[in-house]
Parts: C-alpha cells; structure tokens; sequence
C-alpha cells in the first residue's frame, strides 16, 4: 500500500462498538491504515450535527471522514474508495463488482431494517433477521470469505451485521458464516483490532 500524506481523520457516534462507522474501523484494520479517532458522544451530537450540515455532510449523517483537504460521507463509498485508492480492493472483475454490490445492498437492508427494530422492536424481527442470514449464507458458499480465500471491504461490512445482531457464535444454522467469522477474526491486525475494543468497552 502506497504511504499516506496524513492520517485519515474519523467521525462517528461513541457507540463502543456498534454500527456504521465500526465497519469504517474495522476495515482500516484489515487494511492497516492508522487513523484519528474522533467519537462524538450522543449528548453532543444535536449541536454537532448542525456544524456537520454547515460543512462536513450535506445529510448531516455520519460517520465521515476528512483527509487530504476532502470529505467524504456514506460508509459503503468510503470503503470503496479507500480500498481501491490503495489497491486493497480485493475485487476482481465484472462478475465480482457485481456481487460485491449486491452484498452490500442486502447488507444496507438488513441495517435499515436492524436500526428500525431497535428503536421500536418488530414483533416479526427474528423471521426477517433470518431471512437476511440466509442471504449471507448463500453468497459465503466459496468461503470463507466472499471471494474465496482473500477478505475484502465487503467482508468487513457483513462481520460488523452479524455482531451488531448478536449472532457472532451462534452460526451454527449457517456454516459459511461460521466459517467467515472464525477466518475474519484470525487475520492478525483484524485480531488486534477486536481485542483493543473489547477493552475500550471495559473501559
């Protein structure tokens, strides 16, 4: 990877780590990109969010990230962006693009559907949590991770569901998705990474 001018610079929610912008983190892991850290607590963020709206996101949504004099919004882009201004993108061909995209559009789905579900729990959450595993399990065929034995910024996005949904553990339903989180967490600067926000969530 080629050497950054400066460090990406971070803005998400203090949600420990849940989320969209742990997706962020998590690839910077995978990655090895060293980054600025900055968490906004949630009592800060009504007075935040009218300064993001004024400069730094036009939705006023985060997380976002500031480097080299740009922003840049909406974390699915930004991972993107970032893996193929590093040649990290993992990706290759027509064929993989394509089924990289419709991963993480069934992933945008799932977390519209997870975020709606707690802040106003669904009766029928469960059969629709269940309904997207299977969609994962189905594309994790090849694994362990989406495209075979090289994990990509999709990988990170589909790790990140599956913890924010309590289902890290309990894969036994779904082999290729237990497979997928014993390979994801056993990359070493990935492994890293999970042991420091154990601890940051202790903290």
């Amino acid at each position: 990877m080629p050497p950054l001018s400066e460090k990406p610079v971070l803005h998400y929610f203090d949600l420990e780590n849940k989320g969209r912008g742990e997706v962020v983190r998590l690839f910077f892991a995978l990655a090895k990109i060293e980054y600025m850290d900055k968490r906004i607590p949630m009592s800060e963020w009504p007075k935040t969010k009218q300064e993001f709206a004024r400069g730094k996101s036009l939705a006023a949504q985060i997380p976002v990230i500031d480097f080299e004099g740009r922003v840049f919004t909406n974390h699915i882009p930004i991972l993107k962006y970032f893996s193929k201004r590093f040649d990290l993108y993992a990706v290759s061909g027509l064929e993989q693009e394509y089924i990289a995209d419709v991963v993480c559009d069934i992933y945008v789905d799932w977390r519209a559907k997870w975020v709606t579900n707690l802040f106003n729990p669904q009766p029928d959450y469960t059969k629709t949590n269940e309904f997207y595993m299977k969609l994962f399990e189905k594309h994790y065929q090849n694994g362990p991770f989406l495209f075979g034995a090289k994990p990509s910024y999709v990988d990170c996005a589909v790790y990140q569901a599956l913890h924010d949904d309590g289902s890290l553990g309990k894969l036994s339903a779904y082999p290729a998705l237990q497979k997928f989180q014993a390979a994801f967490e056993d990359i070493p600067h990935v492994k890293l990474y999970l042991q420091s926000r154990q601890q940051h969530v202790k903290a």
